[in-house]
């Protein structure tokens, strides 16, 4: 017998169990659907037609009593009421199903006749208020209470019969949930007990098998299952035999492959000329290439949980920084720019190392490891310093010419303000301005020349963050309203403080609501808000601009770099000037966009510690 009949005759007794209940349940709610049905139909158009028989006949009761009081028009207008009970009278006998009332049925079809005709006389002497009187007491009314009793036979005997037939459904639901139990506590016994042998008999083999495998998972090549018969778990016990005899001989076969395999892996990563270190999941080093070996000032090192150790310290920091974002994020970290190329000393004389990290990514593991590179940039970090001394000192010979002819401009504007031709003024109108926008384009880049060579002294002190949000936007509320556009400051938890330089970190904010105000539209906002983050405070500005493309983003905080189609505001160095303020900090910035979805540019700077607020 195969396994899949085995299977099949295992739950055999249970479904037939389930099928004998389902189809009790299944027939029971049948009767116990029809019996309310047959109930309202056969009952329904019985107590309607006594209902409306009734109605009619109290309408043309009450109209004879207000005829003996005068009102005799009123049996003019009864002739609906005798009709609706005509109509009525029909519909009764013809949906007549209970005994009980047809008596009282075929009584009210034998006085009705009798009714009308007094009813009839009645009216013809409803001018003589005594004689109607007398008519209606000795010939209408005793009618009328005949008629009236008979109806409510009919409605007593409808209201009988749905109650007996309600309690006899109520009995049937009764029968039905005890024949249920019965048959479930009968199937259970029955087919319970048959299922679980049968089904265990079939796992024991199935057990054989996957201890078998285990055994083998934990190296034991000589595991076999040894599963007899000829159903699939007999064939599947005697493929897994065969694969781990091939297994077995694979293995014992393969070894030196593998081995010159590792060989020329190792050798291949031992090419690359820049250090290369991999970590695994839990930032063990667990392998290194010979450039980084010699980095190291080791041989090739051993899966160690602290093989870092023989880096330099700034090395080791930058190593640590990359890898640990690859381990968090799973995302690689590619440097925002050479300036976070970190000094090392070597036989060769002082170099620059730039880390980057990317993810080593196995099938079913988000984050296996993480690989980083130190590349040598050590030529790239030379040529950077000669721009930045070439850029500054350029700045620096512009300065005293350009400060001479911007004075020399003004002089011309206000001496000859009154002589001057239109379009002369003009000119030296716009020749100031042009003056004044190079002029603030040279400081900018004295400032940066100076933060860079590390010219600047911060000044730190303990200073509320309300407090420098409140200097912040009372800086630059002008300039904001001049466009239209509204500054608002989200609530700041109270004694959350910094410890930084106030005059500096009012750059930073200048630089980011500037540029805030300039992308907004016109009756739009921008949001400022600051809050504790890791350790320290995290700061925001939100406008609601065009955004940024995710291309631009890795190249905003650069020198000289503008957004392609961004509105003018200057040459691109307002947010590298923020990002080496914010460094010098020990903070750091970073800006979230979409495009159409506006920009967030945030910074982040140390917290004031007790010390520093008692101390500023």
């Amino acid at each position: 017998m195969s396994f899949r009949a085995k299977l099949l005759l295992a739950i055999l007794p249970l479904a037939f169990g389930i099928v004998a209940i389902g189809g009790l349940t299944v027939f029971t709610a049948v009767r116990l659907g029809e019996s309310p049905e047959a109930m309202l139909r056969q009952n329904y158009q019985s107590v309607l037609a006594a209902q409306r028989m009734r109605e009619a006949l109290e309408q043309l009761d009450a109209a004879a009593s207000l005829a003996i009081a005068g009102r005799s028009e009123l049996l003019q207008a009864e002739a609906a009421n005798r009709q609706r009970f005509s109509d009525a009278l029909l519909l009764q006998e013809a949906s007549m199903f209970e005994r009980a009332e047809r008596s009282p049925t075929e009584q009210i079809r034998m006085e009705w006749p009798a009714y009308e005709r007094a009813l009839a006389d009645f009216g013809r002497v409803s001018g003589d208020a005594t004689a109607a009187a007398r008519a209606y007491a000795e010939e209408l009314k005793p009618r009328f209470e005949r008629l009236k009793q008979s109806l409510d036979e009919i409605l007593t005997a409808n209201q009988h019969a749905m109650l007996d037939k309600s309690s006899a459904a109520r009995e049937i639901a009764r029968r039905t949930v005890r024949d249920v139990i019965v048959a479930a506590f009968a199937a259970l016994a029955l087919g319970l007990p048959i299922s679980i042998v049968l089904v265990r008999r079939v796992l024991r083999r199935l057990e054989r098998v996957a201890a078998a495998a285990e055994r083998l998972g934990g190296g034991d090549f000589a595991s076999r299952s040894r599963v007899d018969g000829g159903d699939e778990v007999a064939v599947l016990g005697r493929t897994f035999d065969a694969m781990a005899a091939r297994l077995g001989e694979y293995r014992a076969s393969s070894l030196g492959q593998l081995l010159e395999a590792q060989q020329i892996s190792q050798a291949a990563i031992d090419s690359i000329p820049d250090p290369v270190v991999v970590f695994d999941a839990s930032g063990r080093l667990i392998g290194a290439n010979a450039a980084a070996a010699r980095l190291m000032g080791t041989a090739l090192p051993v899966p160690e949980a602290d093989g870092l150790r023989h880096l330099q310290a700034p090395v080791r920091r930058a190593v640590e920084r990359v890898r640990d974002h690859v381990l968090r994020t799973g995302t690689a970290h590619v440097p925002a720019s050479i300036d976070e190329a970190v000094p090392v000393r070597t036989v060769q004389g002082d170099q620059y190392l730039l880390a980057r990290a990317t993810p080593v990514e196995r099938p079913g593991m988000d984050v296996a490891g993480a690989t980083v590179v130190l590349q040598e940039v050590t030529r790239l970090r030379r040529l950077d310093e000669l721009r930045n001394d070439l850029v500054a000192t350029v700045a620096h010979e512009l300065r005293t010419p350009l400060t001479s002819l911007r004075m020399a401009i003004l002089l011309c504007l206000e001496q000859a303000s009154g002589d001057m031709p239109p379009i002369t003024a003009g000119l030296l109108a716009s020749a100031r301005d042009d003056c004044e926008r190079l002029q603030a384009t040279v400081d900018e880049l004295l400032d940066l020349a100076r933060i860079q060579g590390g010219e600047i002294e911060l000044h730190r002190r303990g200073v509320a963050a309300a407090e420098l949000l409140g200097a912040a936007v009372a800086q630059l509320d002008g300039p904001a309203r001049a466009r239209g556009v509204a500054l608002e400051v989200a609530p700041v938890a109270q004694g959350l403080q910094v410890h930084a330089d106030v005059e500096r970190l009012q750059l930073v904010f200048g630089n980011l609501i500037a540029n805030a105000i300039r992308h907004s539209p016109v009756g739009g906002r921008v949001a400022l808000a600051a809050t504790p983050h890791d350790g320290g405070v995290r700061f925001e500005v939100a406008d609601q601009g065009d955004g940024i493309a995710p291309e631009h983003l890795p190249l905003v905080f650069d020198r000289f770099y503008r957004v392609p189609g961004a509105t003018s505001g200057g040459v691109g160095l307002g947010l590298a000037i923020a990002r080496e303020l914010v460094v010098a900090h020990g903070g750091e910035i970073g800006v979230e966009s979409r495009p159409q979805a506006g920009s967030r540019f945030w910074f982040t700077v140390p917290q004031a510690t007790p010390s520093d607020a008692q101390n500023p």
